[in-house]
């Protein structure tokens, strides 16, 4: 339940979603982009460009040419982890989750993207069942978990040995020196209370503090902005449902209050005024980006200074995307070229509100029909957000000054000696999009109307439908109809932008620029989704790993020697995750070392096999590459170009 969307003022915007279609042969607009070499912002691309991504289920294909592809960048973020999925939920106890730990598929990578400057970020998500206040199995509606996971531990000093060996492992062991997240989306996913998350919270820090007196650790991961409790307040009474509804119509959101509570609890084991807040995570998704970052980020930045904890505690956006699951309501945006486009503009519109960090949501498709989330193909195909992330990867030298006449088409621009680049992200958003960002606006900017229906005491009227009174229910239509307005005037504005504009770049500062080369990701370059039922189909023909992946594994096995029987249970076993190697400890001492020996080189064999059939299978599909073409620096001293209104383009201009 979105508590905000229940409060009756910012309710029922009546919007007809205007489509794209009509005006796609419309002349578009000429957009001008203005660089100023000599005008220094930072001293080196931001570390929210960099290479970054989530990881839940550490897909096969993830060793078959995913890490490489992502350790080849020339400029790495953050790498987000779900430790729920592999560690935490199928544990049996304290020692499992340590053997786990040491099993994990994603140790070499990890240590890989810290060595090559990238940062890792691990989320503390879940609860093991052993140590679950309720241990049902059933799925819980909605977050689609088992209620163990979601529920808070029975035993909390039990909970902060588990982070403690978490962070033993991975800051120790590893040596990761890694940013932990404390749960995972609470609105969404915690069914506990407020006060039961900030106890977990708060033995959290306990256990990473003890691995390591430096971790840091913070949160926490909300989904839902403007939300004001966890999963199961808002789902609760309805006496709670009005306390909720009450939190979130003062403002009072949950990460708010996370906030709040943290600053005034001391941790005397830790001899600590407070609870460390080492950095503040959220989730981002359906939204305007040209819009949404410079709303949201200045509000949480006051609100880390009011809670006391320095404004400048980095903000990470720990997952991100056009939309984050399917059924997607405007079509399979997030697996074409508009989802590159999306991405490349979310980054920069992020780096000017000043978004220290993020993690995009995710690298590889969890497999699920239709589910396209990633920047890669369940099959390891990439996408073109994948290609846009390699563009800011090439981004080199000091950040200097870029602006643009046209809000939806953003520009970064860097000058490394005589090279300077100039990214440029065209991107329309979606009449969904649009409105919801308008929401968020609406709702903070109306907090002093919003505080006047909780005084009155109309909560509990606006939540069960009797609506409020009569001089606030005239106030509540004016706002909404003020709101509807705003929604239609930029969804007619982007109904009418056209399929193709114009740039126009300006470049001041840097000399004398001679040759120009473009890189383009559009509906036709760098955008292989209206070929991937081909492409699929050429893997296959070249022999790239599909349902004969068990019998490979069960070859190598008998080759190690194992029976019938014994083959069988570490075949159940791979099928049952990642981890095959959990099988073995059933197998007689003499054999485990040949067989886990087998079950490696299987596995490398398959990886080895898929990785060349995907590289054949790219390099002969031309829609699978972006385009790059030379141009000539005109004598005007600009330069004008045609693109298409969804698109990024990388300009590198060299004197």
């Amino acid at each position: 339940m979105s508590v905000h969307r229940a409060a009756a003022w910012a309710l029922s915007a009546s919007l007809v979603l205007v489509g794209l279609t009509a005006a796609a042969m419309a002349a578009g607009p000429t957009v001008r982009i203005e660089v100023d070499a000599r005008s220094v912002v930072a001293p080196a691309p931001p570390r929210v460009f960099g290479f970054s991504g989530n990881v839940w289920h550490v897909p096969e294909v993830f060793d078959a040419g995913v890490a490489d592809r992502i350790l080849a960048q020339g400029h790495l973020g953050i790498t987000r982890v779900s430790l729920g999925d592999s560690i935490i939920e199928p544990s049996t106890d304290l020692q499992d989750i340590r053997r786990r730990l040491e099993a994990f598929p994603l140790n070499d990578f990890l240590r890989r993207y810290k060595a090559a400057g990238g940062r890792v970020l691990l989320i503390l998500d879940g609860t093991p069942r052993w140590l679950s206040s309720n241990r049902d199995t059933t799925k819980v509606k909605g977050p689609d978990q088992p209620r163990f996971r979601v529920s808070p531990p029975t035993d909390l000093r039990a909970w902060s040995d588990v982070v403690e060996a978490l962070v033993r492992h991975f800051n120790g062991k590893l040596g990761l020196d890694a940013y932990y997240e404390a749960w995972n989306e609470p609105n969404f996913y915690y069914y506990g209370t407020a006060d039961q998350f900030m106890r977990q919270y708060y033995h959290s820090v306990l256990g990473a503090r003890r691995a390591d007196p430096h971790a840091l650790i913070g949160g926490a991961g909300i989904s839902e902005f403007l939300g004001g409790g966890t999963a199961a307040e808002t789902r609760a009474s309805e006496a709670e449902k009005v306390r909720v509804a009450t939190l979130a119509l003062e403002q009072r959101f949950f990460w708010r209050e996370f906030l709040e509570r943290a600053a005034k609890t001391p941790v005397p084991e830790l001899r600590l005024a407070r609870l460390p807040v080492d950095f503040f995570s959220w989730h981002a998704f359906y939204f305007d980006p040209a819009r949404y970052y410079g709303i949201v980020v200045p509000y949480v930045r006051d609100a880390l200074a009011k809670a006391g904890y320095p404004a400048s505690t980095p903000l990470i956006n720990t997952e991100w995307n056009i939309a984050p699951v399917p059924p997607y309501p405007e079509g399979d945006l997030n697996a074409t070229h508009v989802d590159a486009a999306y991405a490349a503009a979310s980054l920069i519109a992020m780096n000017e509100a000043g978004v220290d960090g993020q993690a995009f949501q995710m690298y590889v498709d969890p497999g699920g029909e239709g589910y396209y989330g990633g920047m890669f193909f369940v099959t390891g195909v990439a996408r073109a957000t994948f290609h846009a992330f390699t563009l800011f990867a090439k981004l080199r030298g000091r950040q200097v000054r870029a602006t643009t006449s046209d809000p939806w088409v953003k520009a970064t621009a860097f000058v490394d000696g005589p090279t300077t680049y100039v990214l440029v992200a065209s991107y329309v958003p979606t009449p969904k999009m649009i409105a919801e960002t308008q929401s968020i606006a609406d709702f903070l900017e109306n907090a002093e109307f919003a505080g006047d229906v909780v005084r009155s005491g109309a909560v509990k009227s606006l939540l069960t439908g009797r609506g409020l009174p009569e001089a606030q229910a005239r106030r509540a239509r004016e706002i909404e109809e003020r709101k509807r307005e705003r929604i239609q005037a930029s969804v007619g504005e982007a109904s009418h932008r056209g399929r193709e504009l114009t740039l126009e770049i300006a470049l001041s500062g840097a000399g004398t620029p001679r040759s120009v080369t473009r890189l383009r990701i559009d509906s036709r370059h760098g955008n292989v989704f209206p070929e991937i039922g081909k492409v699929h189909r050429d893997l296959q023909a070249r022999g790239a790993p599909d349902g004969g992946q068990e019998a490979h594994y069960s070859r190598a096995l008998e080759s190690a020697g194992l029976g019938q029987d014994e083959s069988r249970a570490v075949l159940r076993a791979l099928r049952a995750g990642p981890q095959g190697e959990g099988a073995l400890s059933s197998l007689p001492a003499a054999k485990r070392e040949a067989v886990a020996r087998a079950l490696r080189d299987a596995r490398q064999q398959l990886a080895n096999r898929h990785r060349a059939a995907l590289a054949e299978v790219e390099a002969s599909t031309a829609s699978a590459h972006v385009d790059e073409t030379s141009l000539e620096w005109p004598a005007s001293g600009s330069m004008r170009v045609e693109i298409e209104s969804q698109s990024v383009q990388l300009f590198v201009v060299n004197r």
